[in-house]
């Protein structure tokens, strides 16, 4: 898999990973790191930044001022004391795309497995970078074979590889927040959900049907509901995608999505946005830091949740 091992590796993989992990977002970075022993966390940190540090996207330059961005990672990362080099980085939401397929079968050989996958993934985005980068999970199931997949231009990887290699760490693997947390839930019990990740800029959704990464959608928040705009006015926005994707996969898959998970990825973020939804939204509402057995406060495990998802 040439593309997989060219910058942005295959987050789903359960090789041994580094025991620390950072990620990086529009308004704060976060870092944390497991204990050898019970992969329980050690230490931790959560940085706010200030607007316009990190401007995330799939196309363009993402740091827009590295000083103050490596000054706030140098001192996070000398906090969390990993005692190691190798490290793991989640990119922000906004800076790739992910795409889910389904297959009737693949080809054996990785190489043309991979150029079907990319294929496909052209003819979703037409205007797919020369220098975009791919990594991928397959997984069988009765209809055929379920592909995640997803994108990122190596330019804007680079950036956030270039970063924490001044600071002297090895970047081991990238990775992408929403998908990271699909570890912290049993998928054994979990059949039929969505799993939302909201961030101060944007959302994605996440649907999972009998197991299986089934829909992934992604949105920015418009000028009403940006970077620090009111929760009711993006609770209104995500509980129409919500509605929008229980509809369709009714419609389409025939199937009920029995709960919606939620992950507030926000600095002080209050539980309007939480409550507003559950109020009025027919379907049981779950937390992901209920999902997290550490000792931390609510508002750490929701930060820190793709982290743990990521490592643990």
């Amino acid at each position: 898999m040439a593309d997989i091992q060219n910058r942005l590796l295959d987050f789903f993989k359960r090789v041994p990973l580094p025991s620390t992990a950072c990620q990086f977002s529009s308004r704060y970075l976060s870092g944390a790191c497991l204990a050898s022993t019970d992969r329980k966390i050690r230490s931790y940190f959560v940085t706010p930044l200030d607007k316009g540090i990190v401007v995330p996207s799939f196309y363009k330059k993402n740091i827009m001022d590295g000083a103050a961005l490596e000054k706030s990672l140098s001192e996070g990362m000398t906090r969390l004391n990993p005692g190691g080099r190798k490290v793991v980085f989640l990119l922000p939401e906004l800076s790739q795309k992910v795409f889910i397929f389904t297959f009737d079968s693949l080809p054996s050989s990785a190489e043309e497995k991979t150029k079907l996958i990319r294929f496909r993934v052209k003819k979703q985005m037409p205007l797919l970078p020369h220098d975009a980068r791919m990594a991928f999970e397959t997984s069988a199931f009765q209809e055929g074979i379920r592909v995640v997949v997803t994108v990122a231009k190596a330019a804007v990887i680079r950036e956030y590889e270039d970063l924490l290699q001044k600071l002297r760490f090895k970047v081991a693997l990238a990775g992408v927040s929403s998908l990271s947390l699909l570890s912290l839930l049993d998928l054994e019990k979990e059949k039929d959900f969505i799993l939302l990740d909201v961030e101060d800029d944007s959302f994605s959704l996440l649907a999972v049907i009998d197991g299986l990464a089934s829909l992934y959608r992604q949105k920015p928040f418009g000028i009403n509901a940006g970077g620090g705009g009111d929760a009711a006015a993006k609770a209104d926005n995500i509980l129409q995608e919500v509605v929008n994707t229980i509809n369709f996969i009714r419609d389409k898959e025939e199937k009920q999505i029995a709960s919606v998970w939620l992950r507030l990825g926000i600095l002080h973020a209050e539980d309007g946005l939480f409550s507003r939804m559950e109020d009025r939204l027919a379907l049981p509402m779950r937390r992901i830091e209920s999902s997290l057995p550490q000792e931390l406060e609510a508002s750490r495990k929701r930060i820190l949740s793709p982290l743990i998802g990521q490592i643990s």
